[in-house]
């Protein structure tokens, strides 16, 4: 991501600006320029090494570290998730099916996993291009199999099923204790047999900041604050 030192102090739009002196050289590919907010811009590009090219010749040019300032972020790449798949639908078939569906496009693309559905079904998870994104996000469907299936984006944090935290997974716990994804208490939430919701997370948040989240929900409930705020998160540091 590239950012002026003074937003709007140039009277050429950042992505003019960069290429018209970056011109004389250039020896890197970019893939794709999206603007941000205070005239910043995002540059994809299709390896670490034109990534560091542009870095370096920002760093080189005296003219171009005087007016931008770079930063290079970790990208997260949008996921999909196409329901209604049969039990039996392998990992392969999803692979070739979505080749079939984008061609020469599908080589960016990689198959996650499935989910469970609550009637039988299979639901696939997949991590396409940004390109390919943007189609199944005007589409919303995928024909396999010559059926129709419904697709959407897949937003979720990653969660720990010990201590139900959104920071690590359970191989990476160090909590003492289990608390329950439902009750907080200590079990495991398939062994839960209350009816009292009580949130683990917005209780800590609420103790540590002072905050006053409501706790009378399970943390595993999408509505509940921290999960939404983790979730924003996500979705703001995602190339879309």
């Amino acid at each position: 991501m590239l950012w002026p030192w003074r937003p709007k102090s140039d009277k050429s739009p950042m992505a003019q600006f960069l290429l018209r002196v970056m011109n004389e050289q250039w020896d890197f590919q970019i893939k794709d320029v999206r603007k941000l907010q205070n005239d910043g811009i995002a540059v994809d590009c299709p390896g670490q090494q034109d990534i560091d090219k542009i870095l370096e010749r920002i760093s080189n040019n005296p003219s171009l570290q005087e007016k931008i300032k770079a930063i290079h972020v970790r990208q997260n790449f949008p996921k999909c998730i196409v329901y209604g798949l049969e039990p039996e639908f392998t990992k392969e078939q999803m692979g070739e099916a979505l080749s079939q569906s984008f061609g020469e496009d599908h080589k960016d693309l990689k198959v996650l996993f499935p989910i469970k559905g609550r009637t039988g079904k299979m639901h696939w998870v997949f991590k396409p291009p940004v390109t390919i994104y943007r189609q199944l996000r005007r589409r919303q469907k995928l024909t396999i199999n010559w059926e129709t299936h419904k697709v959407k984006e897949f937003l979720s944090a990653r969660k720990c099923f010990t201590c139900q935290s959104l920071e690590h997974t359970a191989s990476h716990c160090t909590a003492e204790r289990t608390f329950c994804g439902f009750c907080t208490e200590n079990h495991r939430i398939t062994d839960c047999i209350s009816r009292r919701r009580s949130c683990i997370n917005c209780r800590k948040h609420n103790y540590k900041y002072k905050t006053n989240y409501r706790t009378d929900h399970a943390s595993i409930d999408h509505t509940c604050p921290i999960y939404a705020a983790k979730i924003k998160s996500i979705t703001k540091n995602t190339i879309y």
